[in-house]
C-alpha cells in the first residue's frame, strides 16, 4: 500500500468533513414522508436485542440487526432477479468489454500525457477513493448522527459501511481470481493468470477506489438531495477513475466496471432500506463472526 503524505490526509480530512457538514446540514429536520421512506435504526442498550418496540407498538431493527438484514439482502439479490435484473448484470458485461476495446489507446493517452494539472487531480482523486478511510469516514458520520439525533444522518453512516463490506467481499475476490495485470508493468492488457491477484501488479481488475469513490457518492447524493451536493459529489468521484488511470494503476476497462459496480451496489442498499428490510422477503445469505448464515423465510 502506498504512504499517504500529510497534505494528502488534511486534504481528505476536509473533503470528509465538508461531506458530514452537508449531510447533517441537508438532512434536518427530516419529513413525514422520509421517514416513512427510510428504515429507521434504533439503538439499544442491551446489544444482543434483535428487535424492539418502536412508538407505534410495531417491532423495529436494531442499527445491527438492520444491518445484517440489509447486507443479507444484498448478497442474495441474484437468486431473486427476474428479467430486468438480468438485462442490466448483461449491460454491465457489455459495458466491460467494450471499454475493454479501448484499454490500451487510454493507457498510452495517459502515458503521453503528464502535467501539473493531472497530477493534482491524481491526488484528489485517489485520496477520496482511498479504502482505508471508508470506516473511519462512516463511522464519523454515523457517531453525528447519534450526536445530533438525526436518524437520516445515522442511515447514511450504516450504508456507507455496508457499501465496504459489499464491495470488499466482491472486489478482492474478482481481483484474486483474474489475476490481471497493472498498465504500470508495461505488460498487454490481456495478461490474466488466474488466482495471482494476491500479487500487487497483478491486482488490477476491478478498481476497488473506483468502486467506493462512485459508490459513496450515490448514497452521499441520495442523502443530501440538493442538485449543487449532486454535482459536487459526482464530479470527486470522477477524480478517482481518472487517478487510477493516470497513474497506471489499473485499465479503463477496470475502472468503468469498478465505477458501474458501485453506482449499482449503492442503489441497491439505498433501495433495500427504502423496502424496510426489517421485514425481509425471500432469501437471505448474511456474513458473521462464525462464517456465513442463510436464512429461508418460511411463511
Amino acid at each position: 500500500m502506498e504512504k499517504i503524505s500529510k497534505k494528502e490526509l488534511v486534504i481528505q480530512l476536509i473533503l470528509w468533513g465538508l461531506l458530514l457538514a452537508q449531510t447533517v446540514m441537508a438532512r434536518t429536520p427530516l419529513s413525514a414522508e422520509e421517514m416513512d421512506m427510510v428504515a429507521v435504526p434504533v439503538v439499544l442498550v442491551e446489544a444482543d436485542a434483535a428487535m424492539v418496540a418502536d412508538s407505534g407498538g410495531g417491532p423495529r431493527c436494531t442499527d445491527w440487526a438492520l444491518s445484517r438484514r440489509v447486507l443479507g439482502q444484498t448478497f442474495a439479490a441474484p437468486a431473486q432477479w427476474d428479467g430486468r435484473d438480468w438485462a442490466r448484470a448483461g449491460g454491465i458485461a457489455l459495458l466491460a468489454v467494450g471499454s475493454y476495446a479501448l484499454d490500451k489507446k487510454v493507457q498510452q493517452y495517459f502515458a503521453e500525457n503528464r502535467n501539473n494539472f493531472g497530477k493534482t487531480v491524481e491526488r484528489i482523486g485517489y485520496v477520496y477513493g482511498q479504502p482505508m478511510y471508508l470506516a473511519p469516514a462512516a463511522a464519523l458520520i454515523y457517531g453525528s448522527g447519534l450526536l445530533f439525533k438525526n436518524e437520516g444522518v445515522k442511515t447514511t453512516g450504516l450504508m456507507i459501511l455496508q457499501l465496504g463490506v459489499v464491495a470488499s467481499l466482491t472486489q478482492i475476490p474478482a481481483r484474486i481470481i483474474a489475476g490481471r495485470v497493472r498498465p504500470y508493468t508495461d505488460k498487454q492488457r490481456d495478461d490474466f493468470k488466474l488466482f495471482k491477484g494476491t500479487q500487487q501488479t497483478r491486482a488490477s481488475f476491478i478498481s476497488g477506489h473506483a468502486l467506493l469513490a462512485v459508490g459513496v457518492s450515490t448514497i452521499l447524493a441520495k442523502q443530501i438531495n440538493r442538485p449543487w451536493a449532486t454535482v459536487l459529489l459526482y464530479a470527486a468521484a470522477a477524480t478517482t477513475p481518472y487517478a487510477r488511470l493516470y497513474r497506471g494503476s489499473h485499465w479503463l476497462s477496470d475502472v468503468v466496471t469498478g465505477s458501474v459496480l458501485g453506482y449499482v451496489m449503492a442503489k441497491g442498499i439505498m433501495k433495500r432500506y427504502a423496502k424496510d428490510p426489517c421485514a425481509p422477503e425471500g432469501l437471505m445469505i448474511s456474513p458473521g463472526l462464525n462464517g456465513i448464515s442463510m436464512t429461508i423465510p418460511i411463511k
